[in-house]
Order: structure tokens, then sequence, then C-alpha cells
């Protein structure tokens, strides 16, 4: 888990970077990307020569379509509720197939006992 951090920590410092380069670029600042210690900025623009303010970014880095993001296995816990829930009501040898909504693949689906 600490890898996948660490990864995670060095993809967003080198956004930063790629930002911190255009401001130069477009604005002549001397701002260098450092990791922040505290929430909830991921990192913190420091002017180099002190003339510009420390600007704390937050990098956000889940996709916007819920379909890329971290997989949370609500469809995977569908699958298995329905593995023990068809046979324990007399249904075998049968095929399932299911199209779910965003909420659901986000959510889950709730279901009685």
């Amino acid at each position: 888990m600490a890898n996948h951090e660490e990864e995670k920590k060095m993809w967003e410092v080198r956004q930063c970077q790629l930002v911190a380069a255009e401001m130069t670029r477009l604005h002549g600042t001397d701002y260098e990307v450092r990791p922040s210690n505290s929430e909830p900025a991921d990192v913190v623009l420091m002017s180099k020569s002190g003339v510009h303010p420390a600007l704390p970014v937050q990098v956000v880095s889940i996709p916007l379509d819920f379909r890329h993001r971290d997989d949370k296995h609500s469809v995977e816990k569908i699958k298995e509720a329905l593995a023990q829930s068809l046979p324990a009501r007399g249904l075998k040898h049968c095929s399932v197939g299911l199209i779910l909504s965003g909420e659901a693949e986000m959510h889950g689906i709730k279901h009685s006992a």
C-alpha cells in the first residue's frame, strides 16, 4: 500500500511541476514544487526568490467518469449476492444478465434479507 501512496505522491508532484513550469513561462514566476505537510494541500508551490506567495495545491486525481475510479468492489459484491441468493431460492442452472446503472456500480444494490 505504501508503494501505491508513494507513486501517487510522485504523480501529484510531477503534475504540479508541469503547472509551475507553465506559470513560469506565461507569467515569469519562479515556483518550485514541494510536498505539503498539511492537508488538504498535496503540494506547495514555493517561490525560489520569495517574491511570489506560496500556493498550496490539492491535486484531484479522481476521474470524472466513475467507471475509471478505483474499484470499490460493488459489482463483485452484487455478483456474490446473486450467486448466494439464487440457489437459496431454488434457481439453478440459469444465466443472469444485469445492466447496472451508474448508481448501482458506484454504491451497490440494496437488498432485503
